[in-house]
């Protein structure tokens, strides 16, 4: 008897609340598209979706910038990054090639939609870190609300577009400027261009369990309104090699809370926030986490200490500095490199006792940001062709919760 195993990947939608809603696909390498179902376009498969609809979002070769206006709240879904087999990509997963960036523009209409595992990214060997991600603006005076972005590549955000924007969540994100372009500074959520007008704000903005792991601006508030802007930052990964600051939360009130800043916290504008239980190697002058009512953060933390090019002489995180070993081979994938280190200063170090960064907490991290849906990944059949009688065809399915 022949057994056939191999891998397929349905990504079936946990969260659709209509009883008649419909998936469609864009970037589907179909030998023959399905009608209501396959589009050629981002923008026509929302114009033929209804509410609660979901679009499933795939990589092609060559990349593809899906762009779409978005009037109607709709889940779309990706495929998830790094997970092309190539170097530092992340193993055992489906080996998924090609690239894809989606270009949003949100109307208030689009409030409520979720957002999940969209964006590519791929390390070269020649630690070149190739992104396609997700970048999203809003049509002026919309006020857009209730917006879940989960475990996304994200190249840019754009709020406080002169209306107000309240319960904005990014989850198990990863925040990387497009084309490897560390020193544009275009990696933000809140555009410092554009200023809210009429007292409007940006409320309840929750960033949680996000990796900001390269060269790029954070949260930028220095033109926005200084009264009313409201969030949480929680069990994010800061790093930054240059003495520029983080963030700048201009007098906001943020609760900033169990993040780890590998080379010092440099956020800005911080006297209305309240640090809690953080992580730093140093502090710059006159931020607010260095003041008495902030409490259980520690300071002067050493990440590294000097030594060879080997995975050994990381104190908090297992591939930082280096994530190679004596004989010069990778060890970690780019995002799993930041996991911690058991004795490190960061774990056990939070405000529930749990660990600090992206990957403690109750919603940790996710690895190659793999969508919140189940995945079809092993089927077993008797042969590879049917026969009289019982077909009996096994499948083994995946959580990605």
């Amino acid at each position: 008897m022949l057994r056939k195993t191999f891998t397929i990947a349905l990504f079936a939608v946990l969260t659709i609340t209509t009883a008649n809603a419909a998936i469609r696909r864009v970037g589907f390498t179909a030998t023959n598209p399905v009608s209501g179902v396959d589009y050629t376009s981002l923008q026509a498969a929302h114009d033929a979706a209804a509410i609660g609809d979901t679009i499933q979002i795939y990589p092609t070769n060559p990349g593809t910038t899906w762009t779409c206006t978005m009037t109607k709240r709709l889940n779309l879904f990706g495929t998830g990054y790094l997970t092309d087999g190539g170097y530092n990509a992340n193993t055992g997963l489906q080996n998924i090639t090609g690239q894809c960036s989606v270009n949003l523009t949100l109307d208030a209409g689009a409030s409520g939609s979720l957002f999940t595992g969209i964006g590519t990214a791929k390390m070269t060997e020649n630690a070149q870190f190739t992104v396609d991600g997700l970048t999203i603006g809003i049509v002026q005076f919309s006020s857009v609300n209730n917006i879940i972005i989960k475990r996304c590549i994200v190249n840019s955000v754009t709020l406080a577009n002169y209306a107000p924007n309240d319960s904005w969540t990014f989850s198990q994100c990863r925040f990387h400027p497009p084309n490897n372009n560390y020193d544009d500074i275009s990696c933000y959520l809140i555009n410092p261009n554009i200023p809210t007008v009429g007292g409007n704000a940006v409320t309840n903005l929750r960033v949680e369990n996000c990796l900001f792991t390269d060269n790029t601006q954070r949260v930028n508030l220095s033109n926005a309104a200084n009264t009313g802007n409201t969030g949480q930052i929680v069990n994010c990964i800061f790093y930054r090699s240059d003495p520029i600051y983080h963030s700048n939360f201009n007098n906001a009130s943020f609760l900033i809370q169990n993040n780890i800043y590998v080379n010092g916290n440099n956020d800005v504008g911080t006297s209305n926030c309240i640090f809690q239980n953080n992580i730093t190697a140093s502090l710059q002058s006159g931020n607010t986490m260095n003041i008495a009512s902030s409490s259980g953060n520690k300071y002067g933390v050493i990440f590294n200490t000097t030594g060879g090019n080997t995975n050994n002489f990381n104190t908090v995180f297992v591939g930082y500095p280096y994530n190679v070993d004596n004989s010069n081979n990778t060890v970690f994938s780019e995002d799993a490199k930041w996991q911690l280190k058991a004795s490190s200063a960061a774990s056990g170090a939070n405000t529930t006792g749990g660990d600090c960064g992206a990957f403690g907490g109750p919603n940790k991290y996710k690895l190659a940001g793999i969508p919140t849906a189940p995945a079809f990944y092993k089927l077993t059949a008797p042969s590879n062709t049917t026969g009289v009688g019982p077909y009996t065809i096994t499948f083994s399915v995946r959580s990605n919760n």
